[in-house]
């Protein structure tokens, strides 16, 4: 099953956060707290955001679904708060 968003909505699947910091040293808390995500799908008004992307966003402003076990979430392109390059 796949998703298509509507107008200025896009979808995306939650990255998981790194456990692990560049100098080796393990983070224990706060790792849930990621905000980073990849957009899989995005509507025809969208203008900024491409899929494939990873991007920088507001979760509360998501709605949730699953689809074949996967957390799937959309959010309107407004959401968005950056893009990573």
């Amino acid at each position: 099953m796949k998703i298509q968003p509507i107008g200025k909505k896009l979808a995306v699947v939650r990255l998981k956060s790194d456990t692990t910091t560049a100098s080796g040293l393990i983070l224990t808390k706060g790792v849930d707290s990621v905000d980073k995500a990849k957009v899989i799908a995005v509507g025809p008004e969208v203008k900024d955001v491409k899929v494939g992307e990873t991007i920088l966003i507001n979760w509360n402003k998501a709605a949730s679904t699953t689809i074949d076990n996967v957390p799937i979430y959309v959010l309107t392109e407004e959401d968005v708060v950056g893009v990573f390059d």
